[in-house]
């Protein structure tokens, strides 16, 4: 899983990246940003699956970052000190409002949590396609000519 890291505080930047890339096989940092430019910069750039952001940076807020940012198709856990802004992270869909300072397993937990969701829902679309694949399947019919004359035969009835 790919991983942005959005904080104008450069050791706490360092440390959010630094934990991810060590201690989660399974996910990436690829990127960083400073500010809401550099954050729409890394989005926009990279596609991440998750982004890690505070919510007050030195030109605004993460929230000017995700009104700018074309598709939300990734997830969001805010790790800030304010928290003041926690309705607001839910109106944009976060998945997880962790304070700081923040503890280490706390935010393994979250990063965990968006793994386990994005496994089920590739799970889940692979299911729908491959129902509807066998569903299709049931409807269709194939023509068999015999000796003498033709037979329409649904694949249904070869199959089983």
């Amino acid at each position: 899983m790919k991983a942005v890291v959005i904080e104008d505080e450069q050791k706490t930047r360092e440390a959010i990246a630094s934990v991810i890339n060590r201690l989660c096989n399974d996910t990436k940092v690829v990127a960083t940003a400073h500010n809401v430019k550099t954050g729409i910069d890394a989005i926009s750039n990279h596609h991440p699956e998750l982004v890690l952001t505070d919510v007050v940076l030195s030109d605004g807020t993460a929230f000017d970052i995700l009104k700018q940012v074309s598709t939300l198709n990734f997830r969001i856990i805010f790790v800030t000190a304010h928290e003041g802004y926690a309705l607001q992270a839910i109106k944009f869909n976060a998945f997880d409002y962790i304070l700081k300072p923040f503890k280490v397993k706390e935010l393994l937990a979250a990063i965990k949590n968006v793994k386990q969701e994005s496994d089920r829902k590739k799970n889940e679309v692979y299911l729908d396609s491959l129902l509807h694949s066998i569903e299709e399947r049931e409807h269709k019919r194939i023509v068999l000519k015999t000796a003498d004359e033709l037979h329409l035969v649904n694949i249904s009835n070869i199959v089983n």
